[in-house]
């Protein structure tokens, strides 16, 4: 008998930019899709009493990601998404962290997308080497996430 498996997951692609324009830093990296996110998805197919993913936020942890995660550790700042982009199996996710947002001088290293201002359901997390965001500088995130 056939077995299908549905995966999902997700790769993001972040950069921080000074207030020039300029490109300082730039990670890729591959990440974890949670249990409380899988959930969410198989939920959603049969409810829509559940908020759409809305926010993103970073955080200063060096801890990896696990599937069990359901927070971000050492959150620093939460912005809503840009843009919930579907496309056949896939859905990007756009979200930018603004000159003063955090406030001052901030180590990020690592990455998570919510349904809820605070609180909510984490889809999914990632950590990746340090960047270090300025006060006047832009994180740029592009997040793909995958079914198939």
């Amino acid at each position: 008998m056939p077995k299908d498996n549905l995966a999902f997951k997700g790769y993001v692609h972040l950069q921080v930019i000074d207030s020039d324009g300029n490109v300082k830093e730039t990670r890729s990296v591959n990440n974890v899709v949670t249990d409380a996110g899988k959930e969410y998805i198989t939920n959603r197919m049969t409810s829509s009493s559940t908020n759409l993913m809305s926010h993103m936020a970073i955080g200063s942890s060096s801890t990896a990601a696990s599937s069990s995660d359901t927070t971000l550790p050492s959150e620093i700042a939460r912005v809503g998404l840009t843009s919930s982009i579907p496309s056949g199996n896939e859905i990007t996710y756009v979200a930018n962290f603004v000159s003063g947002t955090p406030s001052g001088t901030v180590s990020v290293s690592g990455a998570a997308i919510f349904n809820a201002a605070s609180g909510g359901i984490m889809l999914c997390s990632v950590r990746f080497n340090t960047v270090t965001k300025e006060e006047l500088d832009t994180i740029s995130t592009n997040w793909i996430v995958t079914a198939g």
